[in-house]
């Protein structure tokens, strides 16, 4: 029956929760336990996203597509708010139990209908579009319903709730006020939210929730001094309240919600869940449409970790006799500062964008500004450099960041210098590499200018985290830097490292390798000091998604060598590069199927 209901709802579920969540939770604010809530009513759900040209052959897909997309970002309004569509903005989701499983039943039923969509005519935009959302909601069911992120990882709640108040700072509102009045709506409405993640959540991996833990307790300069700030600048009336004002009320539940976890969850939580052989498996198939088994994409992995070391072996050997650790070892005490780091970035980053211009691995990016920055509290413990970038659908106003977050103090010293070395002198250029030209802040410049829904409203996350991987590759092999050999030697040890954690990941959630023994060896091959490499399997713990990066490198590595063997002497790296970015974010094994079609071989391959 279940299939029946969801292809008669589709989005009407969904659609209904649009203006449901905040009106449901506002009245369980005053009326708790908000479980369980009169039905949501039937309501129409506004169009969130602009008016895209008609291209008759496509019709059909591109308003599926709107259907689907209005659904996900009505259960998502922190994400809503991140893309720049502003009909969510004074929201929370509604993750009640029903409402998750709606949200399920629904996109089941999307996956359905999407098969019976006539696609004989559609254009490669409408092909890409098709493929692309049908990797999007594979991927949906399998985080809310195989992986079960509502019911066992607290950061799913961290993230819209604590994230959806950032993003409200983060994003471009033309009227102050309408900014205050977004913040003050949602930091009202976090004692319900959070009342429903308590009683969601079951038995939560430590991993998890140490990571959501840290997360909330690091939320406090966000409401001490970020939000008063905005409040002020904004003229509203409730800029004049006293110290207990909504900002201390917002990290009040925070901070409760923070301790309920560390002694409700935390002492009954196992030390390690792994997904399993089965479990990483369908993780890979939500990421990428493949038949590749785990073994096979460790051996890929592997093929690639040794290539990757003779080459650093024989960069180490022109510069003399010192051992390979010790080389790594020099490199990553290179330390800085972060407002140093901050200093640095904006020269190195110009003198990457003057090597793209001159070298031309691709089309050479604008001339848009970005900006370096400190990294707001809430993103702080995510990456010690990494972008922040305006969302597709926000107005041209809107500006890019890189920001430079530093470490917790409260961090072990190893763990602490190993953040700190990320943007030492020597590894600085590489993080730039990858976060800005020709990295992340290159592709998102071309994803803007996608008219594919599909590419724009998801980040997917083999491409958008591959593709900045790639481009480090791409950049240091290319000869960037007055000291190319040893910018070289240093992006060898981020790729290398990279694809360590991959490996990692492999063993410990398909092959049961024990997290100490995978520490153990990451320490080895990664050189990283043990406790760093504690860090990182603790980090592989918790985020499935922490070796995508290196996979996303190998896929595209890999139909890089299959489209040159298909092309022969016509092969163009530009034109390739080109072509991979041009529709947007989409998976890499999309773009084999829709963009380069009938370009044989597998996702990832062993280099030969």
């Amino acid at each position: 029956m279940r299939t029946t209901r969801t292809q008669a709802y589709g989005l009407g579920v969904c659609a209904a929760l649009a203006a449901w969540s905040t009106v449901a939770l506002a009245q369980t604010a005053a009326n708790e336990p908000p479980l369980p809530g009169p039905e949501p009513p039937k309501v129409e759900v506004p169009n969130f996203f602009e008016e895209q040209p008609k291209s008759a052959p496509d019709d059909p897909i591109i308003r599926f597509s709107a259907e689907v997309f209005e659904a996900w970002v009505t259960f998502l309004p922190g994400h809503s708010t991140e893309l720049g569509l502003a009909t969510s903005d004074k929201s929370l989701g509604d993750y009640r139990r029903k409402s998750v499983e709606a949200l399920i039943g629904s996109y089941k039923g999307y996956l359905e209908r999407l098969d019976k969509i006539p696609a004989a005519e559609f254009t490669e935009r409408g092909i890409v579009e098709r493929e692309t959302l049908r990797m999007h909601l594979k991927s949906a069911i399998w985080w809310l319903e195989s992986y079960g992120a509502p019911w066992r990882d607290p950061n799913f709640y961290v993230d819209e709730s604590i994230g959806a108040i950032q993003a409200i700072l983060d994003g471009a509102f033309p009227v102050p006020l309408r900014r205050a009045e977004a913040a003050l709506a949602r930091m009202s409405l976090l004692r319900v939210y959070f009342s429903v993640a308590r009683q969601n959540l079951e038995t939560c991996p430590k991993p998890l929730v140490r990571r959501a833990v840290m997360r909330l307790r690091g939320s406090a300069p966000l409401f001490e001094r970020a939000v008063p700030a905005m409040l002020r600048s904004s003229g509203h009336p409730m800029a004049q309240a006293s110290e207990a004002g909504p900002g201390a009320a917002a990290l009040k539940e925070a901070l409760a919600f923070a301790d309920w976890l560390e002694k409700e969850k935390l002492p009954k939580g196992p030390d390690t869940v792994t997904l399993g052989e089965r479990g990483w498996a369908s993780w890979l198939a939500a990421r990428e449409e493949t038949d590749l088994t785990p073994a096979q994409v460790l051996a890929a992995a592997e093929g690639d970790l040794a290539k990757l070391k003779s080459e650093l072996a024989t960069a180490a050997a022109k510069s003399g006799d010192t051992p390979i650790p010790a080389i790594v070892e020099g490199m990553t005490a290179e330390l800085q500062a972060p407002d140093e780091a901050r200093r640095a970035s904006a020269q190195t980053a110009n003198q990457l964008w003057d090597w793209v211009v001159r070298q031309k691995p691709l089309d050479p990016p604008s001339d848009d500004v970005i900006l370096v920055r400190e990294a707001p509290a809430y993103r702080r413990r995510d990456a010690a450099v990494r972008t922040f970038l305006p969302g597709p659908y926000a107005g041209k106003e809107q500006v890019a960041f890189v920001e430079i977050a530093a470490p917790d103090p409260d961090w072990p010293a190893p763990v602490v210098n190993g953040w700190l070395s990320s943007y030492g002198r020597a590894l600085l250029p590489i993080s730039l590499m990858r976060e800005v030209y020709p990295g992340r802040f290159t592709a998102w410049q071309k994803m803007t200018e996608s008219r594919i829904r599909a590419c724009k409203a998801v980040e997917y996350p083999t491409m958008n985290e591959g593709w900045p991987l790639y481009a480090v590759d791409l950049t240091t092999l290319g000869g960037f830097g007055a000291d190319a050999g040893r910018t070289r030697m240093a992006g060898l040890v981020g790729l290398i490292r990279a694809d360590a954690r991959l490996i990692a990941a492999i063993r410990i959630h398909a092959q049961g390798l024990p997290p100490a023994d995978a520490a153990a060896w990451l320490s080895r091959e990664g050189f990283w000091s043990r406790d760093e490499a504690a860090f990182e399997v603790e980090q592989l713990l918790a985020d499935p998604d922490a070796p995508a990066a290196a996979l996303g490198r190998l896929a595209i590595i890999a139909l890089r060598e299959d489209v040159k063997k298909a092309k022969g002497p016509s092969f163009s790296a530009r034109e390739f590069h080109e072509r991979l970015l041009v529709h947007g974010y989409a998976p890499v094994s999309v773009l084999r199927r829709a963009a380069f079609a009938g370009v044989a071989g597998p996702l990832v391959a062993a280099p030969k």
